[in-house]
């Protein structure tokens, strides 16, 4: 009994020396949080472009997928696997209708995008029914190539659109 005893005290005493060896470590920590643009240089630009060019809608910036994607039909372990593969994401923007029914979502491709990784987003995209626009940062599209891209179909400039 003594000996249970004794291993019993001596795991929490190193539990607690390890915690404070821890502790102490973390407040020597110099790292800090500081706010930063929620979106880049052209991000910002396209995004006042996205207004202007759909005033009747709702553009929304910088959406993770999890926000706009569920997955159904499987087993519980296949419905969370997959989600998986997606719920780190993060769209561009996504419009919707004031429905907030989606419209398409929007990709600004800068220089570092991955061609396999982007047709690894877009194929998740695909697979929930939704459309995706991309536009290189180095040639954003004008009002009537946004209006075109976005409603198709619907000659720009000619009144409201679903």
């Amino acid at each position: 009994m003594q000996n249970l005893i004794a291993t019993i005290s001596a795991v929490v005493i190193g539990i607690s020396v390890a915690g404070a060896i821890l502790l102490k470590k973390n407040l020597k920590n110099t790292s800090g949080f500081f706010s930063k643009k929620p979106l880049s240089e052209p991000e910002q630009i396209l995004y006042w472009q996205l207004l202007k060019a759909l005033p009747d809608h709702v553009v929304l910036a910088q959406v993770s997928f999890s926000r706009f994607l569920y997955t159904k039909k499987g087993t519980r372990n296949e419905n969370f696997s997959r989600l998986a593969t997606a719920r780190q994401k993060v769209a561009d923007f996504v419009v919707c209708n004031r429905s907030f029914y989606i419209l398409a979502v929007i990709e600004l491709d800068d220089s570092t995008h991955d061609k396999e990784k982007d047709d690894t987003r877009d194929a998740i995209l695909q697979e929930a029914g939704l459309k995706t626009i991309r536009w290189k940062t180095t040639k954003l599209p004008t009002t009537e190539e946004i209006q075109a891209a976005v409603r198709p179909g619907v000659p720009p400039g000619s009144g409201r659109f679903n």
